[in-house]
């Protein structure tokens, strides 16, 4: 089987990131498709200020209710901070619901999920090209923008 794009402006946006990184697009597109996604953790350079104000905000909370976790250090909260209830009360993983609020955009999943609801068709293998041409063509086209001008 063989895949056929026709958008051109992608094409010449995968071929040259392909080149840029010394590889061939189709080498390229595989390495993008199956690289898993970035889950950030709180150590992450990337996300770290956010956390630590995090901690500062929920420390100060707890601080002004008497709560002795105003006295957990960063790494203890990086493993036992969850996150602020829809009050913007901090909680800890532990204080967390094991459901997601009602309403939430978590609890839409999670019943989506439960009730086996699909948010795609079946693939059929052999609409691939138009399926790639049509639906993936924006997707990719505005992860490689993404990529390039970071």
């Amino acid at each position: 089987m063989s895949l056929v794009l026709r958008n051109e402006e992608l094409v010449a946006l995968v071929t040259a990131e392909a080149l840029a990184q010394h590889t061939d697009p189709e080498e390229w597109i595989t390495r993008l498709i199956l690289t898993p996604a970035y889950k950030p953790t709180p150590q992450d350079p990337d996300v770290r200020d956010i956390y630590l104000k995090a901690y500062a905000k929920a420390r100060a909370y707890w601080q002004s209710v008497g709560d002795i976790r105003a006295n957990l250090t960063d790494d203890e909260l990086d493993m036992l901070f969850g996150a602020f209830d829809e009050n913007g009360i901090p909680r800890l993983k532990d204080e967390l619901p094991e459901e997601p609020p009602v309403g939430s955009l978590a609890y839409a999943g999670e019943m989506a999920k439960k009730a086996n609801i699909r948010t795609h068709a079946p693939f059929d293998s052999s609409q691939t090209d138009e399926v790639l041409n049509e639906e993936m063509a924006d997707d990719i086209l505005k992860k490689m923008k993404d990529l390039i001008h970071g």
